[in-house]
């Protein structure tokens, strides 16, 4: 479900360390990445954005100020799509606030 492979290369989300979703907590942050691109054409490049928006959140220096975790980037094959909304259930049921990044 979650790809792992960017783990030790970036740090997470805003400073936020990765974690499972068992760590949402409520009042948490639960960030997960979609790197998906709608066909080819001249936004092919969109796929890279939950990494990019990673790595300009650690050039930026913006920590959040509530806590939470970083959950990785979502693999998509399947019905990717179908996992992703119950990936974002499952954090606001746990009173936890979902961050996407990137998706279509």
């Amino acid at each position: 479900m979650i790809n792992a492979q960017k783990r030790s290369t970036i740090s997470g989300y805003a400073g936020l360390p990765y974690g499972a979703l068992s760590q949402c907590r409520a009042g948490c942050v639960g960030v997960v990445g979609v790197p998906s691109a709608r066909g080819g054409g001249s936004c092919s490049g969109t796929a890279l954005a939950p990494d990019a928006l990673r790595r300009m959140s650690q050039v930026a220096d913006r920590g959040l100020s509530g806590k939470g975790c970083d959950l990785g980037n979502l693999t998509l094959s399947g019905d990717w799509s179908g996992v992703l909304g119950q990936l974002v259930t499952q954090i606001v049921e746990r009173n936890a606030v979902p961050v996407v990044l990137g998706g279509i």
